[in-house]
């Protein structure tokens, strides 16, 4: 799965008029990625599983699915640079207070497993909190509106 796929659904969380928080799909979701941020490195198959849960959401909440599209065509055409994700200092602070998330860790000499382990990281940290939908929005604001541009 292209971490895309991932950030252009926390992307449309960020929009959702409806209350997620308590479908059984995000808290499968958030069980995947907690489970994620326990390993070394995401394999295809967990890829694989993450984006059948995000699919399986989608196909509940029909006005998400339009907007899911749309965004993930805007960003399959975008290199996704630090400066549109959220800070180490931002993450921190949006993590749950009653405890501490785990997060995958970074690996020298792969960027490419290093953006998509902070993409997943950002996953893990939105859907970690009460309010998943408000925390994307204030963790992904800057690509949002780099987006609209």
């Amino acid at each position: 799965m292209n971490p895309k796929t991932l950030l252009a659904f926390l992307i449309t969380l960020s929009s959702a008029d409806t209350n997620l928080v308590n479908e059984p799909a995000i808290k499968q979701l958030r069980n995947k990625l907690e489970l994620l941020g326990q390993k070394s490195e995401i394999t295809p198959q967990a890829w694989e599983n993450i984006q059948s849960k995000l699919m399986a959401i989608l196909e509940n909440h029909e006005p998400l699915q339009q907007l899911y599209q749309d965004t993930k065509a805007k960003l399959e055409g975008v290199n996704i640079t630090p400066d549109l994700l959220p800070t180490p200092a931002e993450l921190a602070a949006a993590q749950p207070a009653n405890r501490k998330v785990g997060t995958l860790g970074y690996h020298p000499g792969k960027l490419d497993d290093a953006r998509n382990n902070e993409i997943v990281n950002i996953g893990i940290i939105i859907l970690s909190g009460d309010e998943p939908e408000k925390t994307a929005q204030t963790l992904l604001q800057r690509l949002i509106d780099w987006l609209k541009k």
